[in-house]
C-alpha cells in the first residue's frame, strides 16, 4: 500500500453530537464572544463553558454540510490553546489542527424508507476511525489506500 498525501481539509468526529444544534447563537458570533473572553483575560465561567460547547455543536454541523465554510470558522491557534489551558475538561470541544494519516474506507448507508442514501467516508487509524468531510470534491483514492490528511478534527462532546 502507497502513502498518498491529499491536499483536502479533514473534519472528523469520533463520537457525534446527539442532535442538532440550535441556530440561535451563529458560529461568528460564538467565535467573536470566545476571542473577546481569552482576550480580555475573563475568569472561567459556566458561560463561556456553554459558548465552547454550543460552538462545538454548530461546528460539527457545518463539518457535515459544508467542510469549506467550517475551515473558515476556526478558533486562531491562540485563542484555541487559551481555552484549552483555562477549560481543560471541556478541551475535547475545541478542534485541533493537524495532518493524521490512517487507511481509506468508503461506506454506503442506504434508508430504504425514503428511499435515501449516503456515503461515509472514514479514516481508520489503529484501533478506531474518523469520519471525515473534504472542502471540494471527494479525492481520487480507493478503499483501502493509505493516505494523510490535513485539517482539524473535533473529537466529541462532553
Amino acid at each position: 500500500m502507497t502513502s498518498t498525501r491529499l491536499l483536502v481539509w479533514l473534519c472528523a468526529l469520533c463520537v457525534c453530537y446527539s442532535g442538532t444544534a440550535s441556530t440561535v447563537q451563529p458560529l461568528p458570533s460564538l467565535n467573536r464572544i470566545l476571542e473577546e473572553a481569552v482576550t480580555d483575560a475573563r475568569p472561567a465561567s459556566a458561560e463561556i463553558a456553554a459558548a465552547i460547547q454550543l460552538r462545538a455543536a454548530h461546528l460539527v454541523d457545518l463539518m457535515r454540510s459544508d467542510a469549506s465554510a467550517a475551515r473558515g470558522a476556526l478558533l486562531s491557534d491562540s485563542t484555541r490553546t487559551a481555552l484549552r489551558v483555562r477549560y481543560p475538561d471541556i478541551s475535547s470541544s475545541i478542534e485541533t489542527k493537524g495532518a493524521w494519516e490512517g487507511v481509506l474506507e468508503y461506506l454506503v448507508a442506504d434508508d430504504f424508507d425514503s428511499g435515501r442514501s449516503v456515503q461515509i467516508t472514514r479514516l481508520r487509524q489503529g484501533g478506531g476511525s474518523l469520519e471525515v468531510f473534504f472542502a471540494g470534491p471527494p479525492p481520487s483514492s480507493k478503499a483501502g489506500d493509505r493516505v494523510v490528511v490535513d485539517g482539524a478534527m473535533l473529537l466529541r462532546a462532553p
